[in-house]
């Protein structure tokens, strides 16, 4: 298997993981002054910025042919993970749960069809597949959470 499809399954997972450990801003049990609150959201909100810079850049490049589509879904996941931590209702939390399943539904096609062109492994596959279910199950917990409360 070569590096770079390990390091994609590597950085999908690791950010997939990362959307099922998020909460909310200050959600944790050690809730943050209102000063580092208000600093993190700051942080948070000039990652954001710099993560929709990557999804033009990266959008451009794959149009070029210089880069995946693979590359492309990476990137916007990664802003889906900062504005989850930015989401500040249950209603926010399940729509961008909504676009992170589409992008796992999207990660796992390509996953499928490099297997098929024989650039891919079955591993690949039930990796993304793993990673979608994760973000399925957390979707199920918030909308959970929603009506509850």
């Amino acid at each position: 298997m070569n590096t770079t499809l390990l390091l994609n399954q590597f950085v999908t997972g690791f950010f997939i993981a990362t959307i099922l450990t998020a909460g909310p801003a200050g959600s944790s049990g050690n809730e943050p002054t209102p000063a580092t609150a208000e600093s993190i959201v700051k942080l948070l909100q000039k990652r954001q910025f710099v993560l929709s810079q990557l999804v033009k850049v990266q959008t451009e490049t794959d149009r070029n042919g210089k880069t995946g589509l693979e590359s492309v879904v990476q990137a916007r996941q990664q802003l889906l993970l900062v504005e989850l931590e930015l989401a500040t209702s249950h209603e926010e939390r399940i729509k961008l749960l909504e676009r992170s399943m589409k992008l796992a539904r999207e990660l796992e096609k390509i996953a499928e069809a490099k297997h098929k062109s024989g650039n891919g492994s079955v591993a690949a596959i039930l990796s993304s597949q793993s990673d979608r279910l994760k973000v399925e199950i957390r979707l199920v917990r918030e909308r959970q959470k929603k009506m509850q409360g």
